[in-house]
């Protein structure tokens, strides 16, 4: 996979479903298997192919800490080969997501805080750098959490712009077994406001967090930790809602 690892090449969308096919093959390949789920988060179809949902428990993990400990050499090899990045972000968040869902928000906490220490050979980089690392995944977790939560679906918090229509169903890809989906056409506009959460888990006085920004000052594990135990939450009520 030294297309992937030398150049950040990912594989094409049409080698997504022949990839997916044979993913039990593959399965020992940690590598492809990040290429295929930065590929596939970003024109693929996680929906129907749910890479971080299938992989088992034990090597879900690992994928995860190779994911962050290789997120920046990634990074510069996609700057220096002028592609885009947004796939290692998205790739990212969804797997930490995944993580989340099947491991526990502490699980996911550590691992993206503190990929390093699964590796005895690795030392923590500092927390000036790590907050690069750290900070635009979780907030592509939230940004997609206020975006598909509220579609078509909460009154408390909704967002201005036309969702991608094949992301309508975003929480389809935390489902084994999904329904058939009509896809949602209509524009929503940003209004956060104090209705009642359809889910209820966030009191009718309060803001959705999903909405809130994060702080300037550098994140903290523990408040990593609270943002994706809150993130695991709406998931798993969502996905039973879905259902």
């Amino acid at each position: 996979m030294s297309r992937f690892e030398n150049l950040f090449l990912l594989p094409a969308n049409d080698e997504l479903t022949e990839l997916w096919e044979k993913k039990d093959d593959i399965s020992d390949d940690s590598f492809l298997l990040l290429a295929s789920i930065f590929s596939e988060s970003q024109y693929g179809d996680l929906t129907k192919r749910p890479w971080g949902m299938w992989l088992p428990k034990d090597k879900l993990l690992p994928l995860a800490a190779l994911s962050l400990v290789n997120y920046f050499p990634l990074y510069l090899r996609a700057h220096a080969n002028e592609r885009n990045n947004s796939s290692l972000i998205n790739g990212a968040a969804y797997i930490i997501l995944c993580v989340g869902l099947r491991l526990g928000h502490e699980i996911a906490a550590t691992i993206l805080y503190h990929a390093e220490l699964l590796y005895e050979d690795m030392e923590e980089i500092p927390d000036t750098v790590n907050e690069h690392r750290v900070r635009p995944i979780l907030g592509t977790i939230y940004d997609d959490l206020a975006k598909y939560c509220s579609a078509d679906y909460c009154q408390k918090l909704s967002y201005g712009g036309n969702l991608d229509m094949e992301k309508i169903n975003y929480f389809h890809r935390f489902i084994d077994e999904k329904p058939d989906a009509e896809k949602d056409g209509r524009f929503l506009v940003m209004n956060s406001n104090q209705r009642e959460c359809r889910l209820k888990i966030v009191p009718i006085n309060e803001y959705c967090p999903l909405a809130e920004d994060f702080p300037e000052e550098p994140l903290s594990l523990d408040f990593v930790k609270k943002k994706l135990k809150f993130a695991v939450t709406v998931l798993n009520a969502r996905i039973e809602d879905t259902k």
